[in-house]
């Protein structure tokens, strides 16, 4: 029987993905292809030491390839963008949108997309952007943005301005601040942070559109930003294109006006799965792995095309037979529980068994 969108809609806004793409060497975007694009815009002008920044993350589809799904469809990204020494403006308790006044979404957001900072709050996290007392805090802002579902689809997100992101600047602040957005191209100038994901995009078909299998190269191009600070001047990434101000704009359209927006979703954190152990009759463990919720293709890792499926399948627009590992709970279907949990296999990987005697 279907379930009412609006209960899977809710569930939408608990994913975040740890992309494992690190494996061949990719690189970037080639300047002569054709690719969508992701930006970090930041203040023209100098941030003055104890300020506030506006930071907003950007998008702009592929060109229109005229067939279902590809680069100009882009419906679920994620990822990471660090922020060194910076913090959110506010961390007060998240709101309804799970979200709380650090961010906002964007102008074309209504209907459209959902937006998730899955580290906002340290539930079941070592470490976050708004710790309590005692616990690290997070140099780093883990997003997932993914389209709403209407019908049996999952719609492209919007270009333009996706994210609004206020930091806090410390009095002491005298450099300045690589806003850098982690990805499969990166090198040993950009090691990935424990808990942190690299850029990942997938297309309404679920397909996993993040890198050009035939060259090795990412199909979206990155443009980092650079915080300048007092009388800073910012000084270009090696690895990436970095600017102060980045055109959130497709080419051949007028300029994408940047006005601020209102406010987006947090998570309600998921269960962990365990391992089952039993005795050999020699007296060493046998360990039963346990089911890695979301693992469709048995990677021993969550993607974030296996998450639009696990959505697909919660709406029932496509069997559970498409990937059973989502019915976390034997029930014969996928509730929001499993979707959660999916979420976690996503971000910290699918659990080791472990060995007890």
């Amino acid at each position: 029987m279907r379930r009412p969108h609006d209960a899977i809609g809710t569930a939408l806004a608990l994913f975040i993905i740890a992309a494992p793409l690190a494996a061949p060497a990719i690189d970037h975007c080639p300047a002569a292809r054709a690719c969508a694009e992701i930006g970090v815009q930041v203040p023209a002008a100098p941030i003055a030491p104890g300020g506030t920044a506006l930071v907003r993350l950007g998008l702009v589809q592929g060109p229109d390839d005229g067939a279902p799904g590809g680069i100009d469809e882009v419906a679920a990204l994620t990822v990471t963008l660090a922020i060194p020494g910076l913090q959110l403006t506010d961390c007060s308790a998240p709101g309804p949108n799970g979200l709380n006044p650090s961010f906002g979404l964007g102008p074309g957001a209504a209907g459209r997309y959902r937006a998730i900072v899955q580290n906002l709050t340290c539930a079941q996290r070592a470490s976050c952007l708004c710790p309590p007392d005692g616990t690290p805090r997070d140099d780093y802002v883990n997003l997932l943005l993914l389209g709403t579902a209407t019908g049996a689809a999952v719609q492209p997100l919007p270009t333009g301005v996706l994210l609004d992101i206020r930091l806090h600047v410390p009095a002491d602040a005298t450099a300045p601040v690589p806003l850098h957005i982690f990805s499969a191209a990166d090198d040993s100038e950009f090691p990935l942070p424990v808990g942190a994901a690299r850029l990942s995009i997938a297309d309404p078909q679920a397909i996993d559109r993040t890198v050009d299998v035939g060259t090795d190269t990412l199909n979206i191009r990155i443009t980092d930003g650079v915080l300048a600070i007092g009388g800073s001047t910012p000084t270009p990434s090696r690895s990436q294109t970095a600017s102060a101000t980045v055109s959130i704009t497709p080419s051949a359209t007028p300029t994408t006006t940047l006005t601020a927006p209102p406010t987006a979703p947090p998570p309600t954190e998921p269960p962990t799965a365990t391992a089952s152990v039993t005795a050999s009759p020699t007296g060493s463990a046998t360990v039963t792995p346990p089911v890695c919720v979301g693992d469709c293709d048995h990677s021993r890792s969550v993607d974030v095309n296996e998450l639009i499926v696990g959505v697909g399948i919660a709406l029932d627009t496509q069997p559970l037979s498409v990937c059973p590992a989502f019915d976390c709970d034997g029930t014969g279907r996928v509730g929001v529980t499993c979707l959660i949990a999916a979420v976690n296999a996503a971000l910290g990987g699918c659990p080791m068994p472990a060995l007890r005697p």
